[in-house]
């Protein structure tokens, strides 16, 4: 098995390198450090004594006070007198005069309340109670006489008129209800309506009363020829 020159460089390094190793670690490194040696240590010789509990004092000493000494003040300071203490003349407090108390003030007399006057409220006027009773529709009005309108002034359709027939029969009032739209026909609806005449509705004690009624006119039927 051939190898290249690189590898075989390379292997032979690596044993170089621990062949170097190995030598430095057997011979060089224990070498380099030296053995610390301690120095010289004197042995300590003990010596017992023994103590002793009682004891006297020989000699004692006595050490004198000094005092100091006394001062001679006449020749070189005078001596001053002083005044004799006066007593202050005593303080008296001046007697404050007392103030006059005022006098209450008068009562106050409260004025009377005039009462207001009563006004009596105004009396209504009560209408009328109506002297007849509301009347109950008995039989229904009847046509007696119909009266249409003359004239369709082109119109063609359906007027519708509500009159109030009265206690007579005749038409007291009308309305148009369904207007045309046109004036002459609205007009001339509510004046042929108007000439209606009517047998009066009875209530149910056979007396006439007022009756509402529709009436409608047909202008499909009504030509302007007609006389």
């Amino acid at each position: 098995m051939k190898y290249s020159p690189n590898w075989l460089a390379t292997i032979l390094a690596a044993i170089a390198i621990h062949f170097l190793a190995a030598v430095t670690l057997e011979f060089v490194l224990p070498k380099s450090f030296t053995a610390q040696i301690p120095p010289d240590v004197t042995e300590i010789s003990w010596v017992d004594v023994d103590l002793v509990d009682d004891f006297t004092v020989i000699d004692e000493e006595f050490i004198p006070i000094e005092t100091p000494a006394e001062i001679d003040t006449s020749s070189e300071f005078d001596i001053i007198e002083l005044p004799p203490l006066v007593e202050p003349p005593k303080f008296e407090m001046p007697e404050i005069p007392k103030l006059n108390e005022p006098e209450p003030p008068p009562p106050v007399t409260k004025p009377k309340e005039e009462s207001p006057p009563k006004v009596e409220p105004e009396k209504k006027e009560e209408p009328a109670e109506e002297s007849s009773e509301k009347q109950e529709l008995g039989s229904d009005a009847i046509t007696i006489s119909e009266v249409y309108p003359t004239k369709s002034f082109g119109f063609k359709g359906y007027v519708s008129i509500s009159v109030t027939i009265g206690k007579d029969g005749k038409v007291k009032s009308a309305e148009v209800l369904m207007p045309s739209g046109i004036k002459d026909v609205d007009e001339s609806s509510l004046d042929a309506a108007k000439k209606w005449t009517f047998k009066p509705a009875l209530d149910t004690n056979n007396k006439p009363m007022e009756r509402v009624k529709v009436i409608t006119f047909d202008y499909n039927k009504i030509s302007d020829n007609e006389s």
